[in-house]
This record gives C-alpha cells, sequence and structure tokens, in this order.
C-alpha cells in the first residue's frame, strides 16, 4: 500500500485493519476507483459552474431548464440540486426591501445627550432639580402564569421609583396607571 519506489511498504491486508477498512472495498474500488454514477456527475458539475458562472442569480431549477434547453442535458431537479449543494452553488439575489423603508431620526431631540471631549455622544441620566428629566422602566419578571410586567417611572433627580403599575400584559393604561401614581 505504498508507491513502487518507497523506502518502506506496508502490507494491505495490515493497513487496511488499521484504518477499519474491508480487504474487499479495498480490492474492488482497486479494480474500478470511481463509479460511472461519480464519473457523469462530476461532468455535469462542470457544465453546472459553467451555468452559473455565466448567471449567478438562476437556482437548481432554472439551471436544470438551462441544461436542458442550451446544452440538450436532461436531468432532474432532485440531481441537480444535490450536486449544488455539495458544490455550494446557490442563487445570487438581493433580499426585498421591506414597504415603509428606515425608520429615520428619531421624532424628538434628544435632551440628554452630550457631546464628550473625545467627540462621543453619551447620555447623562441625571438632573439638577425636580421636574426636569423623567425615565421609564419596565421590569418583567417571570411567573408561572407568565411574565408579570412591572412599568415605573422614575424621576431623574430622585433614586427611587415614583410611580408604578402591575400586569401580565403590556398596556398603555399600566403605564399610564404609573404616570398617574407619579
Amino acid at each position: 500500500m505504498a508507491a513502487a519506489g518507497a523506502p518502506m511498504r506496508v502490507p494491505a491486508a495490515v493497513a487496511l485493519r488499521v484504518l477499519g477498512l474491508s480487504r474487499q472495498g479495498y480490492y474492488k474500488w482497486l479494480a474500478d476507483p470511481v463509479s460511472q454514477r461519480d464519473w457523469d456527475d462530476a461532468h455535469l458539475l462542470d457544465v453546472i459552474l459553467d451555468v452559473h458562472e455565466d448567471d449567478a442569480t438562476l437556482g437548481y431549477r432554472l439551471i436544470t431548464d438551462e441544461l436542458d434547453d442550451e446544452h440538450g442535458i436532461r436531468v432532474g431537479e432532485n440531481r441537480v440540486h444535490r450536486l449544488c449543494k455539495a458544490a455550494g452553488i446557490t442563487a445570487s439575489h438581493h433580499k426585498k426591501r421591506s414597504k415603509a423603508g428606515s425608520t429615520g431620526p428619531a421624532p424628538h431631540d434628544d435632551l440628554i445627550a452630550v457631546e464628550d471631549e473625545y467627540g462621543v455622544i453619551r447620555h447623562v441620566f441625571a438632573a439638577t432639580g425636580p421636574n426636569q428629566l423623567w425615565l421609564w422602566d419596565i421590569s418583567e419578571h417571570p411567573t408561572r402564569e407568565g411574565k408579570l410586567n412591572h412599568p415605573g417611572l422614575l424621576g431623574g433627580s430622585r433614586p427611587w421609583k415614583r410611580g408604578w403599575s402591575h400586569g401580565k400584559q403590556e398596556h398603555v393604561g399600566e403605564a399610564d396607571c404609573a404616570a398617574v401614581l407619579a
């Protein structure tokens, strides 16, 4: 099991036993190293690669049609799909953009944004006096019946929650209740 001019040769039976292969399978492969199916698949894959190189937007179904129409090769879609998948051939296409487009900039001024000495925008969550900064906080607490939402309103000059509400679902009413309690 080595090249004819190799300095050390190992008997086939020993090498096959070490590799965990059967002698029968090895000698069958030695008599016919490439099956006819593998040979045909290799030639078909060459044509598929040429078709894909010409038009990368084609998927395996359209490649099958192209093989039949342009090259006169009649093969099934499953075979072309198997070969394309093994070779990593996929149709290149663009994702559809949403009709809404991008959300754009925030509709309000960012009143707590401050630019530091390095030019980075930071947010300062502190107020010098009462009624200058209000922050919302919605905490989710898992329970056996589901999650429990706990919206709350924080006053910027005080370190504790000013208003809060409890509920199983996120409703605007709970947040409004928290604002009223503040």
